[in-house]
């Protein structure tokens, strides 16, 4: 009653697209923005499984959890990639440790859990779910055959034969007869309960198998059909491929075609800046020049039936690009994995960039809910002569968003999510773009 009676004021409009910490994406892989945004989800992880375990009798870490805590804290100070410098390896690598203990911790209590849980008979491969829903997921699992194995097949706890995709096949030091491997990399689908765990069988190929349940290549090539044009159909989607980039997507289910307006739906670049009077943390907007990315290499690493793998490699300007581009059976999202090896030291920053409507309708995924985004009457520019009041507003369209945004590109809404980038956008006439990494020098 209080609270309602003290008339508190209420303000409208837009989150400042300013990072408390000022996380932004510096020093790539080395930046301690990374490490912060790796470290907090496995923290929460361990925190979870700690819990499962501890309801079967394992004791709660109740300092080990603490001590995570106090390490994230640690590396979560203002403006530490820039102002910490005899002191920056110290924390970065305090950061990479708390790492290291975090996955120790998980594992420690899931192999308890798969102790207690686990069969004597069988193969059996536990998989375990931190989420509050149900998941139907595609899960990577490496199955080890210590003396070898001709083939396998894997089933559910029902006995369900599940399909599976090997990965790769290897070998191990010793030969035992007529084996053909020691390791098997697979993925394949499989349904988790919430807050819980699933279990998968898997057995060797015997005589009696039957043939429907088993499919061994030995001699698997998966770099075929590297055409320049070709269209991979995952059931849902056709997404065609032109001389290693995606030009158009087609949805089966709504039968929408999806462009590519500036001819690829993917494009990465290199944006070189240039220092302004008064200057942001982050942007500046003077934009001097812009790299594109140049194809020399494209290929498949997998091709179904589950999963396909396609991989590009180039340049943009003098730095080496790496990208796979992951597409699933049955599934509607796309996923990207990039890696850019910085050649040069002039200011930019790295973006991909998707098509988009020129006047989009975004929403942005912000801490403890959505906010539009009405980037037209968003105020840019130099606002005042406090740098203060510039941050991050000298790039008309610039905005922030905690982990993805849902926008609409003349067809449909899409979904921009960023699994481990930054948290900056940029709206720009029909395109929106994710900012990859910053380089400053």
């Amino acid at each position: 009653d209080e609270l309602k009676e003290s008339h508190l004021p209420v303000v409208e409009g837009t989150l400042d697209p300013c990072d408390v910490s000022y996380n932004m994406p510096s020093k790539g892989a080395k930046g301690l923005w990374r490490v912060r945004q790796a470290l907090e989800p496995l923290i929460i992880k361990a925190e979870i499984l700690s819990s499962f375990s501890s309801f079967s009798g394992y004791g709660y870490p109740y300092e080990d959890i603490e001590g995570l805590w106090m390490d994230l804290l640690y590396i979560s100070g203002h403006a530490m990639d820039f102002l910490m410098k005899e002191d920056y390896e110290k924390a970065y690598y305090t950061g990479l440790k708390a790492i290291y203990d975090a996955k120790v911790l998980m594992k420690e209590n899931m192999k308890y859990i798969s102790s207690i849980k686990k069969s004597e008979s069988l193969k059996e491969i536990m998989l375990f779910n931190v989420l509050n829903w149900k998941r139907s997921e595609y899960v990577n699992l490496k199955i080890p055959f210590p003396k070898g194995s001709k083939g396998f097949f894997v089933r559910d706890k029902e006995g369900r034969v599940l399909e599976h995709q090997v990965i790769a096949y290897k070998k191990g030091d010793i030969d035992y007869g007529s084996s053909f491997f020691n390791e098997a990399d697979i993925i394949l689908k499989s349904e988790i309960p919430s807050f819980g765990y699933a279990c998968v069988f898997v057995e060797e190929k015997d005589e009696s198998s039957s043939p429907e349940t088993f499919n061994l290549d030995n001699d698997i090539d998966f770099n075929i059909n590297n055409l320049s044009s070709q269209v991979i159909d995952n059931g849902i989607l056709k997404i065609r491929f032109e001389k290693g980039r995606i030009t158009s997507v087609k949805d089966k289910l709504n039968n929408e075609l999806y462009n590519a307006s500036s001819g690829f739906l993917n494009n990465i670049r290199y944006l070189r800046t240039k220092e302004h009077k008064k200057n942001s943390w982050l942007m500046s907007n003077h934009i001097i020049k812009t790299d594109e990315t140049e194809i020399h290499k494209y290929y498949f690493e997998e091709y179904g039936p589950l999963r396909w793998k396609h991989v590009c490699e180039g340049f943009i300007g003098e730095n080496k690009i790496r990208q796979e581009t992951l597409i699933y059976k049955d599934r509607r999202d796309i996923d990207f994995n990039t890696q850019i090896i910085c050649g040069n030291n002039e200011k930019g920053f790295f973006t991909v960039s998707f098509p988009a409507s020129e006047t989009p309708d975004i929403e942005a995924d912000i801490p403890f809910g959505y906010e539009k985004k009405d980037l037209k009457n968003e105020p840019y520019g130099i606002l005042t002569d406090n740098i203060v009041h510039n941050l991050e507003r000298l790039i008309k369209g610039f905005f922030y968003a905690k982990s993805h945004v849902k926008y609409d590109d003349n067809y449909s809404k899409k979904a921009l999510i960023s699994t481990d980038c930054g948290k900056y956008y940029i709206h720009d006439e029909d395109e929106l773009s994710l900012i990859l990494t910053k380089i400053i020098n």
